[in-house]
């Protein structure tokens, strides 16, 4: 079976969004590989907050182009994520070489595309349309996985991380204010904090503890 790598920028719900997907592939009989040079399938989970985070993974990318396509020029090579999310085909089209740009409500989605990228049925797949449950397949993912193996599960989130050690993590259903008046929009993502670096704030409607 193929092996999968998975590099995390950001905040610490992009590290839950991580060891999901990573949850998700496992139970389709993926590998986690020790890093980038041994992996089939590299994605980056990209951080929007500013653009030196979006430019620090495309820079990233740019790399993994240059040295993967020469001893590997069959694995598959993805951005998900804010950035995925807010830059879509643009992406592609910046770099051609990038197989899969996946948004933040298809993360359940990752191993249905990458199979079929794999096996030669599509050349590129971008997906960031809204799904309606998409938060709720993405968790049933995250939980599965936990209760069948909880090491393996840290093991694949750790890897590749660009996250440093953080408080407990409470998800907040939250609503973003522009100028005193809730955003049109909402948040990039149904419930769940931005980051403190965040350029736009949000009031606190209401907490939950994370499973």
């Amino acid at each position: 079976m193929p092996s999968v790598f998975i590099k995390t920028y950001g905040c610490q719900m992009n590290e839950r969004d991580s060891e999901a997907v990573a949850a998700q592939l496992m139970t389709k009989g993926y590998a986690v590989a020790p890093d980038e040079t041994q992996a089939d399938v590299i994605l980056l989970n990209t951080c929007s907050v500013r653009d030196a985070a979006e430019q620090k993974a495309i820079n990233k990318m740019e790399t993994l182009i240059g040295q993967t396509r020469k001893h590997n020029p069959d694995a598959v090579l993805g951005f998900m994520g804010c950035m995925a999310q807010s830059r879509g085909a643009e992406l592609v089209d910046q770099l051609p070489d990038v197989d899969l740009v996946l948004g933040t409500q298809k993360f359940h989605r990752t191993g249905e595309y990458l199979e079929d990228l794999l096996n030669g049925r599509r050349d590129k797949v971008v997906d960031t349309d809204e799904e309606e449950g998409s938060e709720g397949a993405i968790r049933e993912h995250l939980l599965n996985a936990q209760s069948e193996s909880k090491a393996v599960t840290a093991k694949a989130t750790v890897v590749g991380s660009d996250f440093k050690k953080a408080a407990p993590v409470r998800s907040f259903v939250t609503e973003p204010w522009e100028n005193g008046r809730p955003a049109p929009n909402g948040s990039c993502r149904p419930q769940a904090t931005r980051c403190a670096r965040c350029p736009r704030p949000t009031r606190r409607i209401a907490s939950q503890p994370l499973l």
